[in-house]
């Protein structure tokens, strides 16, 4: 759907959290698409239903490639479905889901 430009942001982030400061916590990263944001504004309604999810994920969102990073708490369990429906509630529409395990 959005080809190699999409591919090659997800590279970025996974390498940047693992060379980096901001290695992903003992829970995980999660990385979604979202479709539908058109402004920063926009953000803090997802950003809100997203963060209440069990474990109180850490959230950024790149609102030009529509991607939202959550990093989860350590022990935290969020499925695809509360993912989606948390998406949906703060009405937008749900793209790929993509996790990154925990690191060593």
């Amino acid at each position: 759907m959005y080809g190699q430009g999409m591919k090659r942001l997800t590279a970025m982030l996974a390498l940047g959290a693992l060379l980096g400061g901001a290695a992903p916590s003992d829970g995980g990263t999660i990385e979604m698409t979202v479709l539908g944001v058109v402004s920063p504004g926009a953000t803090f309604g997802l950003k809100k239903h997203l963060m209440g999810l069990q474990g109180g994920p850490a959230m950024r969102f790149d609102l030009q490639h529509g991607l939202a990073t959550m990093r989860l708490a350590p022990g935290a369990e969020v499925t695809d479905t509360q993912l989606r429906e948390a998406v949906r509630g703060a009405a937008y529409t749900p793209g790929d889901i993509h996790r990154i395990p925990p690191g060593p």
